[in-house]
């Protein structure tokens, strides 16, 4: 099946491939977060940062909704504002609860 010039089946295969890096973050965030220590080898929050502006980048020039890509990086946006630029991605759940928090 396609949509537009997307065929789902490939998207749908590549997206299966992912899901044991999914786990093996979600496990990593929550070991992070039970500690508050957000030092780590992976991925830092301003690589993360700089992957999701080249989303939302692409996805004007592609005249794709943007709305979710641009909410993911105002949170971030929000954690570099914290302080947590070198930090591994869990650190952005604190940009979540600051921002929950009003």
């Amino acid at each position: 099946m396609r949509v537009g010039e997307f065929s789902l089946d490939a998207f749908f295969e590549k997206f299966q491939t992912t899901l044991p890096l999914t786990s093996i973050t979600a496990d990593m965030c929550k070991r992070m977060l039970a500690t508050g220590d957000f030092k780590g080898t992976d991925c830092t929050v301003d690589i993360h940062t700089n992957a999701i502006e080249h989303i939302v980048r692409l996805s004007r020039e592609n005249n794709v909704d943007r709305r979710l890509p641009e909410l993911i990086l105002s949170y971030f946006k929000r954690a570099l504002q914290l302080g947590h630029g070198a930090d591994e991605i869990a650190a952005v759940f604190n940009a979540l609860q600051d921002s929950a928090g009003g």
